[in-house]
């Protein structure tokens, strides 16, 4: 099936209640899901995050000279 994409018309159908929830025809809108990561694919995920980290931290210290280069 394919998608279609929103319309003027179809805002009209979104609303907010009076708890702040987002509403779709009446409807409260799911906003939010959890997932859960197994051990193996948090370490990975830590991992990546780290060497994110430390791949900008790196070559912005590196611009002050604080490596001796």
């Amino acid at each position: 099936m394919a998608e279609n994409g929103l319309t003027w018309g179809d805002l009209e159908s979104f609303g907010v209640d009076g708890q702040g929830r987002l509403l779709w025809k009446g409807e409260v809108v799911k906003t939010e899901s959890r997932i859960r990561l197994d051990w193996f694919q948090t370490t990975i995920a830590v991992l990546a995050t780290l060497g994110t980290l430390l791949s900008g931290i790196y070559p912005f210290l590196a611009h002050f000279h604080l490596f001796g280069l």
